[in-house]
């Protein structure tokens, strides 16, 4: 069962048609669709985030909003030759209320380590 913790549909500050993006963080993982043209719909779990950060160009500052990053864990498929591991993240743009979002994302992603190292 997931439960629905925050939801936000971030198009408010920016001018029409800049970014068309929603995104959903529930106790299970993050969601996140966008696009303008065409629909991406992606899925984080928070057993494959290994850490959260906030970016902010200077833009972002004078409109008011931030970018939360969810760093991924490296899988099998990532590792290129010789074997060194590809950065890969989710980038969640334009939020207005950037850092309630990060707070809450960073503390089930920490939970669900601690309850997955403990099990």
């Amino acid at each position: 069962m997931h439960y629905l913790l925050y939801s936000c549909y971030t198009k408010e500050k920016r001018p029409p048609g800049w970014h068309h993006t929603s995104f959903i963080v529930t106790d299970k993982g993050v969601y996140v669709s966008g696009g303008i043209f065409t629909q991406t719909y992606k899925h984080q779990p928070y057993e494959q985030i290994a850490s959260v950060t906030i970016k902010r160009g200077v833009f972002d500052k004078f409109l008011g909003v931030g970018d939360v990053e969810l760093v991924l864990l490296p899988t099998e498929t990532d590792l290129p030759y010789p074997r060194r591991p590809m950065r890969k993240s989710m980038t969640i743009c334009d939020i207005p209320d950037f850092q309630s979002v990060y707070k809450l994302v960073q503390e089930l992603q920490q939970k669900h380590t601690a309850k997955t190292r403990v099990q």
